[in-house]
Parts: structure tokens; C-alpha cells; sequence
């Protein structure tokens, strides 16, 4: 199974079905729903979710039950000072 790190603006764009034309954010979430990767995102990118969804979610409810819908599908990295040194240090592999 495929490990994948999401990008926080494109997981809103799936939650908000906001559609981008060919490579459809709104398929992302399908593919995470149904288990077809491992999926994760930062905790800061978490935050980041949350403070958009709570500046225009109409009740606090909503805001509540997408990160519950999130939590159980994705994974959250914690993002301490250790973890973020050790990516920057990490030489990815190309192909």
C-alpha cells in the first residue's frame, strides 16, 4: 500500500468539492475513504484546516464532524523541532 504525505490546500479543496478539472482532489478523498493508501497530514496542516473550516462553517458541529471524517482516514504527524530537522536533513530518492 501506497504511504502518502497530503498537502493540507488540497485536502480542503476535496472537502469543500471544490474540483480542479483532470487530477480531482474530490478523487483524492475517495481514494483515502476507501482505503486504497496509507494516508497522512502535519498536525500543522491539520490547524490549518480547522481555522479555515471555522471561519466559514456555519455551526461549530460541522467543523467537528469533517475532523472526525478526517482523523479516521488520515493519519496525523506530529511535527516537533526533531522531526522537521531530521526531514530537512533526509536526501529523498529520485527516480
Amino acid at each position: 500500500m501506497f504511504e502518502v504525505l497530503i498537502d493540507a490546500d488540497m485536502l480542503l479543496d476535496a472537502l469543500i468539492k471544490r474540483s480542479w478539472g483532470t487530477d480531482d482532489p474530490i478523487d483524492l478523498w475517495e481514494i483515502i475513504k476507501f482505503n486504497q493508501i496509507r494516508a497522512y497530514i502535519t498536525d500543522i496542516g491539520l490547524q490549518r484546516i480547522v481555522s479555515i473550516l471555522n471561519n466559514y462553517a456555519e455551526h461549530r458541529d460541522e467543523v467537528e464532524l469533517i475532523m472526525i471524517a478526517i482523523t479516521s482516514h488520515i493519519y496525523v504527524c506530529d511535527t516537533t523541532r526533531d522531526c522537521l530537522e531530521e526531514a530537512r536533513q533526509t536526501k529523498l530518492m529520485t527516480t
